[in-house]
């Protein structure tokens, strides 16, 4: 993945948080099956799913997504995202991941992934791996965290 941006700077180097560096360890230990759409699908996940997962937050099934099919969604969630709760906690700005800035992502060797504004983005949209998305975090943490956790 090419990553020709300068990122975010902040006052100070950034420095991962526990819960952080754990989510970022699983994201680049292949242990997990990466999915889209949902943040979890049978034993698929999203990169923000892994996170709950990580964070032992209840999984129920849902019908009230509107494509009538039950997902599993966490426990605490009114609208298919993260809860607030592990958003606040791990630092994110909002329940999908937002991004201060909107980045341009390409792969490399050259397709550009697209413009991305979130981590869900670029789980769903952009269909960057695990790795990739790690890749970027620890790249642009300032992008993506308002404070270490």
């Amino acid at each position: 993945m090419n990553l020709d941006f300068a990122p975010i700077e902040g006052d100070a180097p950034f420095v991962f948080g526990p819960i952080q560096t754990k989510w970022l360890e699983a994201l680049e230990s292949g242990k997990f099956e990466q999915g889209r759409g949902q943040l979890k699908d049978g034993k698929r996940f999203c990169c923000l799913g892994v996170l709950c997962e990580l964070m032992q937050i209840p999984w129920v099934e849902d019908d009230t997504n509107g494509h009538g099919y039950k997902e599993v969604a966490p426990e605490f969630t009114t609208n298919g995202n993260m809860p607030s709760e592990v958003s606040q906690q791990v630092g994110f700005r909002d329940d999908i991941g937002g991004f201060k800035m909107s980045r341009e992502i390409r792969s490399p060797g050259g397709p550009m992934y697209g413009w991305v504004g979130s981590l869900v983005g670029c789980n769903d949209l952009a269909k960057m791996s695990f790795k990739e998305i790690a890749e970027l975090i620890r790249y642009d943490p300032y992008n993506v965290f308002n404070i270490p956790a």
